[in-house]
């Protein structure tokens, strides 16, 4: 189980960015985090991997444990090795002057061992359009080639919890379709637990187990996902609702007469 309890981050020692956050996320299923832009998931997410002093950022407040293990008390190097706990970045982040072998194997540094080969192959065996750019630049891959491949690197690092931010972004609508199956397959078979922050909230409910909303920092609503599907407000704010224009999701107030705050 990943666990956070009153969290409470600042940039620069003076802005604040998570007011007490508090969330948990199984460590063998999918949860979903949404919220829009400057809401607080990367933030969140850099917290939980021990990247945010590479941000000049701090955790002022609160704990992070996972399998009652103190995250926050280790550097990010030991929750990648030790703890198992992989955090791919949003915008694709590649070695683009390496091919893509090289990159699997790259990403498979921090633990060498003798089933890295065997990996790289079950990596293939989920992204098959890999095995034809084995020998191509990164940087000559396309938006979706690229995102498998990020993927892929994440798995190369032997996880068994990933955090994955904003996977969805810049793809089209069938290659997002097709990501976030293989992302379910993974979790699935692997029963690897994922964090998953998205915006684009249907494709991330529906292969989730369970929710979290965020707004400004905070944690404004949770639920099973099937519930936030199902939600007026969330389908107003994230899925069209019944109106012709989609709002943002501060504009869907009535949430806050029928959900209760937890932020």
């Amino acid at each position: 189980m990943l666990k956070i309890e009153n969290l409470t981050v600042t940039y620069f020692g003076v802005i604040s960015v998570l007011h007490g956050v508090s969330m948990s996320a199984d460590s063998s299923t999918i949860t979903s985090l949404l919220g829009g832009n400057g809401s607080g998931k990367s933030t969140l997410m850099r917290a939980i991997s021990g990247i945010l002093p590479i941000f000049e950022g701090e955790i002022q407040e609160g704990e992070i444990y996972l399998d009652e293990v103190k995250l926050h008390k280790m550097s990010s190097v030991d929750i990648t090795k030790r703890m198992r706990l992989t955090y791919l970045m949003e915008g694709r982040p590649i070695f683009e002057y390496l091919n893509v072998m090289e990159n699997l194997k790259a990403s498979a540094s921090c633990r060498w061992d003798a089933e890295v080969p065997r990996d790289i192959e079950g990596v293939l065996e989920y992204f098959p359009p890999l095995r034809t750019r084995l020998k191509s630049l990164a940087g000559y891959l396309s938006g979706g080639e690229q995102q498998m491949l990020c993927v892929g690197m994440a798995l190369m690092t032997n996880p068994r919890f990933m955090l994955l931010d904003e996977p969805s972004l810049g793809l089209a609508p069938l290659m997002v379709k097709e990501i976030f199956g293989i992302i379910e397959r993974i979790n699935r078979e692997r029963q690897i637990g994922i964090l998953l922050s998205e915006q684009n909230a249907m494709v991330a409910l529906k292969i989730s187990r369970h929710g979290y909303v965020m707004e400004n920092g905070r944690v404004v609503m949770e639920d099973t996902a099937a519930e936030l599907i199902n939600n007026a407000d969330i389908q107003e704010a994230y899925l069209g609702g019944t109106e012709e224009k989609e709002k943002d999701y501060s504009e869907a107030k009535r949430y806050k007469r029928r959900k209760r705050w937890l932020g």
